[in-house]
């Protein structure tokens, strides 16, 4: 990249920056809001916690309770505490309290790198589920195995999503039923099964609209969205993208919802528009909004990227190694494969193949062991560069061959996947102008009942009304006669 360019390029920023400012502190402030009233709900819990030190079941729900919010900021408080609750349900027999300590166990354990062991336990919490028939809990074990199995074994992630679907079904929750459906569209993604992944994108937008839950709709546009975006339809992703922006500022979305939009809208922004200033923007504040560690792990990997894009390597090596660790830490193969991909392009600019390499080997072994064949390509395509850079031409060639196989078998899948997806689309417009119909006759129906209400209510006082003038002239003649016939016999 030439000076000039590069001088542009950071003059765009500086703008951006400048006309970005006052956004930073309002951002800053509703994050400061946001951790301030979380701090006050953990302080309540201990607070109840230290004024009820007995052994008994409304201990271990506080407990349980903290370990929940913990978990979003500290995951060793949160395992002290889900562990204590945990000693405490097993010596009383506390058997919903035992499973709830378990889920959030098991949460610590995924993000810890132990997702075997999560699991296991989320395996034993599913069985004492079902046996103290607590259909709340059988849903979130359900739901959280799936979560579990994710960037390990998606087709066990996809088994576990349908089945908390068909038990949300069973029990006729509309709102249970909406995160079943999100959370398959979500695997069905990560199995690059574009076209299942829309199919429960919208059916987790009608169930919200059935549901009576705008948020739960709003939710849905995000992930209508973002399978847009991989099957290259930006101006629709964009078009979703913003429709979710503004219901959040409407409705005041917690700051975890509104980070991932906006790291979903930076995506946009590099990979759509090559704006990679305004993509930078975005990711920041993603991680102003959401420092936890799973945004961490997505958001850092694309600062690596961006940065890359830019010709900025030593930004892109300090957010890709920082990247590689926590991947490493949350024991997800899928971002080990897409991080070690950039460190190879990485090293491949800074002319050292060696490291290019092995980075991009790891890469290609990671993806091969999830089934993700984007990666599969990239790392091998990386594989073939480092390869002719040390002038092994024959290697090169063997692995731009692989690489070319592989980018054949993504452009076969991204075409029939446009194709069902464009489709889906067709079909959700006109779903949506139906339920647009039905909302207006609704409307319409209500209009007329109400019209109808205030009629029958003007008839009943009409009515009351003649009663009462008519009771009084009845009286009016029955007095008038009395008189007359007084005055009768008063002259007789």
């Amino acid at each position: 990249m030439s000076t000039q360019t590069q001088c542009f390029q950071f003059y765009k920023l500086t703008n951006l920056l400048s006309v970005a400012a006052i956004e930073a502190v309002i951002l800053l402030l509703i994050t400061a809001t946001a951790l301030f009233s979380q701090t006050q709900e953990v302080e309540k819990l201990k607070q109840e916690l230290e004024n009820h030190p007995q052994p008994d079941t409304i201990r271990i729900n506080r407990l349980n309770a903290l370990g929940e919010i913990y978990f979003q900021t500290d995951l060793k408080k949160a395992e002290e505490v889900s562990i204590e609750a945990l000693t405490l349900s097993i010596k009383l027999g506390y058997k919903r309290g035992q499973v709830s300590a378990w889920i959030t166990k098991s949460k610590v354990l995924v993000y810890s790198g132990y997702r075997d062991k999560a699991i296991s336990l989320l395996l034993r919490a599913d069985s004492l589920s079902k046996e103290i028939n607590d259909k709340d809990l059988q849903f979130t074990v359900m739901h959280r195995l799936s979560l579990a199995y994710a960037e390990r074994d998606n087709r066990e992630a996809v088994r576990w999503a349908l089945k908390s679907e068909e038990f949300a079904q069973q029990l006729d929750n509309k709102k249970l039923l909406f995160r079943a459906q999100v959370r398959a569209s979500e695997a069905y993604t990560n199995l690059s099964d574009y076209t299942r992944a829309m199919e429960y994108a919208i059916k987790s937008q009608n169930t919200g609209v059935l549901a009576n839950c705008f948020e739960c709709e709003v939710r849905s546009w995000g992930r209508i969205a973002h399978v847009y975006t991989l099957t290259g339809n930006y101006d629709l992703s964009n078009l979703y993208y913003q429709k979710q922006l503004a219901a959040y500022k409407k409705t005041n979305a917690n700051n975890t919802l509104v980070a991932a939009l906006y790291n979903n809208l930076g995506e946009n922004s590099y990979r759509l528009k090559r704006n990679y200033p305004e993509a930078l923007l975005h990711f920041q504040k993603a991680l102003q909004l959401d420092s936890s560690l799973a945004r961490r792990e997505v958001t850092t990997i694309h600062l690596a990227d961006v940065y890359l894009q830019m010709d900025s390597v030593q930004y892109s090596f300090q957010y890709g190694l920082e990247a590689l660790r926590l991947a490493v830490l949350a024991d997800d193969l899928v971002l080990q494969t897409w991080v070690e991909n950039i460190l190879a392009h990485a090293y491949l600019k800074k002319n050292r193949p060696d490291s290019a390499l092995y980075f991009a080997s790891l890469g290609l072994r990671h993806a091969k062991s999830v089934s993700n064949v984007e990666h599969m390509y990239r790392n091998s395509l990386a594989i073939a560069n480092a390869y002719s850079v040390q002038q092994d031409f024959k290697n090169a060639f063997q692995f731009q061959k692989l690489s070319m196989k592989y980018r054949d078998s993504i452009l076969s899948n991204d075409t029939k996947s446009k194709i069902a997806v464009m489709e889906q689309t067709k079909e959700m417009q006109r779903s949506q102008t139906e339920i647009e119909l039905l909302s207006s006759q609704k409307k319409a129906q209500q209009n007329l009942l109400a019209a109808i209400s205030v009629l029958l209510l003007l008839v009943v006082l009409t009515a009351i009304g003649l009663f009462r003038i008519n009771r009084q002239k009845t009286q009016y003649i029955h007095q008038r006669q009395l008189l007359i016939s007084t005055v009768q016999t008063q002259e007789d």
